[in-house]
C-alpha cells in the first residue's frame, strides 16, 4: 500500500516534468493520495459487491497495480532520459540541498526528531481509546468477517452510522496484516506528519519566512490534542489532512489576478479538490463547514476579479461528480438501513438543536472557552468556565440546556496540562490565535496584508467561530477541533510576519518566534512524557494494553473469554447494549471465533443472519425474566463475571 503511494507519487511528479508543467512537489502528493484514495475506495466498495473482501484478492490487486505503476514509473523515467547513473547523481544533489537546507536552518531538525518519536510510538502503543474499543475497531473486524462493507446487524449503532473512510483504510492493513492491528495507528500518525508539513507549507503561501514556516509547523506539532490523536485509531488528524489539503489547493487561485478558465489543468486540480470534500466528509463531516466557507471566499474572489461565469459553471460540473460518486455508496446503504442519507443518530449529539441566537452564541462561548486554560493561570479552568457562565446569567439561557449541552451535561473545562486523546487542552494555538484577532481588529487590518493573507485569515476565522456555533459542546469536544486548530497555526505565523514588518520588526521577530518556540517545546515534553507513560505501562502489549483506559475490565474479559476457549467454542454471540461496553477485546482474544449481535431491536435488525445460533452468549446488561432462546437453543447456564457481566450457555455445553 505504501509503495502504490510513492510510485503514484513519483508517476505524477516526474510527468509533470517531463510537460514542462511547474508545481510543487506538495502538489503532486495532494493528488498522489486523491487517486490513493479513490483506489483503495474502489476497490473496498467493488469486492464488497461478490464479499470478496479477503487477503487473496487485496494481495493481488495492490501487487498488480504496485508493478504497475512501479512499470509506468520506468517508462517515463527512460523517457526523460534518467539512467541509473544520472537518478542516482539526482539523488545525491537532492540529498546535498536537504543538507544545504538543514545548514542554514538547524532547527528544522526539531520537527524531523518529533515526527520520529510521534511515528515510532504509534507503531508500538496498543490501541486503547474508548472510540476505539467500542465502534472504531470491532466494525472493521465485522467487516472483514463478512468480507463486506455492507451494513449488518448490530446493537452499537454507532457502528453502522459513523463516517467509514479512516476505517476503510485500517481495513486493507487488518486484512494484509492477517488480522493483526500492529499497524492501526500508523494512518493517524503518519496524517500528523502531513498536517505539519502542510501547516508550513501554507504559511509559505502567505508569505512566511523560513522561520515562521518552521513555527507554523511546530504549533501544530506541540498540539495536545494533535499529538494525542496521533497514537490512536481516531480519525481528526486524517479528517485534518483532507481540509488542507483542500485550502492548499485553493490558495492556487485565490492569489493571483488571472481568472480561472475552463481548462484541462483547472478541471484536474479542482477536481482533486472536489475528491478532497467526499474524502473529508467520508471520514469526519465537521470539516465541511471549513471547506464551505473556503469555497465562499474563493467565490468571492472570483466575483470580484469578474472571472467568467460560463468557465465557473463548467468547472463546477466536472468537479461535482468527485464529490457526489464517492458519497453515493454509502448514502444507498443508508437509505436501505435508516430510508435516509444518514442515520438520525448520525450527528445528531453533535450539532446544536436550537437556531435561537442567544443560545448559539452561549454555545459558541463554551466551545472557544475549551481550550484557555493555562498553566499561568491558576485555577484557569474554574475562572475561564465563568465566562460562559456570566454569558448565560445574563442572556437568560439555561448553560446546560440539552440543544448545547450533550445529553444535559454539566458544563465544565477541563485543568491545562490534560493530554488525554479525546480531552486535551490546546492553550498555545488558541491564545495565539485570540491576539491576532485583537491585534487585527486593534490596528493590524489596516495595513496591506501581502499575497492572500487578509482573505486567509478572515476564512479561518469565519471557520473557527461558525464551527464553535453550531458543534454542541461535550466535555470532548477537543478533537473536533483539530483541523480548525491547524488552519490557525499558518494564520498566526502569517500574523507575526504582518506584525513585526516595520523598522526594527525583525528583532522583535526573531524574539517572539523564540519564545512561542520555547513554550512549545516544553509542551511536547510534557506530552511526550505522559504518552510514555502509558506505554510503558498497560498499553505496552497486547491484549492488555486494550484496557489501558479501563485497567479493572481485565478481571472480567480475561475469565469470561477463558472459559470460552476451555469449552471450543466457535460461535459466539454478543448482547452489549451499554455504549461505553469495549466489544473490540473480545474479536482478538477470541481470534478464529465467529461473533455476532443477537436479539438486535434497531434499524439493522433486518441484516441478522437467522441461521445463526450461537454456541454461547456474552451478555452484558440485565438478564431477562425467562431464558434466552435461539434457533431452538434454550442458553440456562449463566456464570456471572462481573456487574451485569454473563456468559450463557446451554446446560449440556456447559457441563452443569
Amino acid at each position: 500500500m505504501l509503495l502504490a503511494a510513492v510510485a503514484l507519487f513519483g508517476n505524477i511528479h516526474i510527468y509533470k516534468k517531463r510537460k514542462g508543467i511547474e508545481d510543487a512537489c506538495l502538489s503532486s502528493y495532494i493528488e498522489a493520495c486523491c487517486l490513493w484514495m479513490l483506489f483503495l475506495f474502489a476497490s473496498t466498495e467493488i469486492l464488497s459487491v461478490g464479499r470478496a473482501l479477503r487477503f487473496r484478492f487485496l494481495f493481488a490487486i495492490w501487487g498488480v497495480w504496485d508493478a504497475g505503476l512501479l512499470f509506468l514509473l520506468a517508462v517515463q523515467l527512460k523517457e526523460l532520459g534518467v539512467t541509473a547513473a544520472s537518478g542516482m547523481k539526482s539523488v545525491r544533489a537532492a540529498g546535498l540541498r536537504g543538507w544545504r537546507i538543514f545548514k542554514e536552518a538547524p532547527y528544522y531538525g526539531i520537527l524531523v526528531a518529533i515526527g520520529v518519536i510521534v511515528l515510532g510510538l504509534s507503531l508500538v502503543t496498543t490501541p486503547y481509546n474508548w472510540d476505539s474499543m467500542t465502534y472504531h475497531l470491532p466494525r472493521i473486524a465485522y467487516w472483514a468477517q463478512n468480507r463486506s462493507v455492507e451494513h449488518y446487524a448490530t446493537n452499537s449503532i454507532r457502528q453502522i452510522c459513523s463516517p467509514v473512510l479512516a476505517e476503510f483504510v485500517n481495513l486493507h492493513v487488518y486484512i494484509l496484516c492477517r488480522g493483526h492491528d500492529w499497524l492501526f495507528n500508523l494512518l493517524q500518525g503518519a496524517s500528523y506528519v502531513t498536517c505539519a508539513v502542510l501547516a508550513g507549507a501554507i504559511a509559505g503561501r502567505l508569505s512566511c519566512g523560513r522561520s515562521l514556516r518552521f513555527l507554523a509547523a511546530l504549533l501544530y506539532m506541540s498540539m495536545p490534542i494533535a499529538c494525542a490523536e496521533a497514537l490512536t485509531t481516531q480519525v481528526d488528524n486524517f479528517a485534518a489532512v483532507w481540509l488542507l489539503f483542500f485550502v492548499y489547493r485553493l490558495l492556487d487561485y485565490v492569489d493571483v489576478k488571472k481568472a480561472m478558465c475552463f481548462d484541462k489543468a483547472t478541471v484536474w486540480r479542482v477536481g482533486t479538490m472536489g475528491l478532497c470534500v467526499a474524502w473529508g466528509y467520508l471520514t469526519k463531516p465537521s470539516v465541511c463547514v471549513g471547506m464551505v466557507i473556503f469555497a465562499l471566499w474563493l467565490l468571492i474572489v472570483c466575483f470580484r476579479r469578474k472571472d467568467r461565469l460560463r468557465d465557473l459553471a463548467g468547472i463546477f460540473f466536472c468537479a461535482l461528480p468527485c464529490v457526489a460518486v464517492p458519497l453515493t455508496p454509502e448514502i444507498l446503504r443508508n437509505f436501505k438501513s435508516f430510508g435516509a442519507y444518514a442515520s438520525p443518530a448520525a450527528g445528531a449529539a453533535q450539532i446544536v438543536g436550537t437556531a435561537h441566537p442567544a443560545y448559539l452564541f452561549v454555545n459558541m462561548i463554551k466551545n472557544i472557552s475549551f481550550n484557555l486554560p493555562t498553566p499561568f493561570v491558576k485555577n484557569g479552568h474554574e475562572i475561564f468556565a465563568k465566562i460562559a457562565q456570566k454569558a448565560a446569567a445574563l442572556l437568560q439561557v439555561e448553560l446546560d440546556a440539552e440543544s448545547i449541552s450533550e445529553a444535559g451535561r454539566q458544563y465544565m473545562i477541563h485543568e491545562a496540562g490534560n493530554y488525554a486523546c479525546d480531552t486535551a487542552v490546546n492553550p498555545i494555538v488558541l491564545w495565539l490565535f485570540l491576539f491576532c484577532v485583537l491585534w487585527a481588529a486593534l490596528g493590524l487590518g489596516r495595513k496591506k496584508w501581502e499575497g492572500c493573507g487578509r482573505g486567509y485569515f478572515v476564512a479561518t476565522t469565519l471557520s473557527f467561530l461558525v464551527f464553535c456555533t453550531v458543534l454542541r459542546w461535550e466535555p470532548f469536544v477537543s478533537r473536533y477541533m483539530i483541523a480548525y486548530l491547524a488552519l490557525m497555526c499558518p494564520m498566526i505565523a502569517a500574523g507575526i510576519q504582518m506584525g513585526t514588518n516595520r523598522k526594527r520588526g525583525c528583532l522583535f521577530r526573531r524574539g517572539l518566534v523564540g519564545i512561542v518556540s520555547l513554550m512549545c517545546l516544553m509542551e511536547t515534553v510534557n506530552i511526550s512524557r505522559y504518552h510514555f507513560d502509558i506505554w510503558e505501562g498497560p498499553a505496552r502489549t497486547r491484549p492488555y494494553g486494550y484496557f489501558a483506559a479501563r485497567y479493572d475490565e481485565m478481571a472480567v474479559y480475561f475469565p469470561l473469554t477463558d472459559q470460552i476457549r476451555s469449552r471450543q467454542y466457535d460461535e459466539v454471540g454478543l448482547y452489549l447494549m451499554k455504549a461505553d461496553d469495549f466489544e473490540y477485546p473480545f474479536w482478538e482474544i477470541l481470534d478464529g471465533c465467529r461473533l455476532e449481535h443477537i436479539l438486535v431491536s434497531n434499524e439493522t435488525a433486518v441484516y441478522t443472519d437467522e441461521s445463526f445460533v450461537p454456541d454461547c452468549i456474552i451478555w452484558f446488561g440485565e438478564l431477562p425474566e425467562e431464558p434466552v432462546k435461539i434457533g431452538g437453543r434454550v442458553y440456562d447456564s449463566i456464570t456471572e463475571f462481573g456487574g451485569k457481566q454473563y456468559l450463557l450457555e446451554t446446560v449440556e455445553n456447559s457441563g452443569k
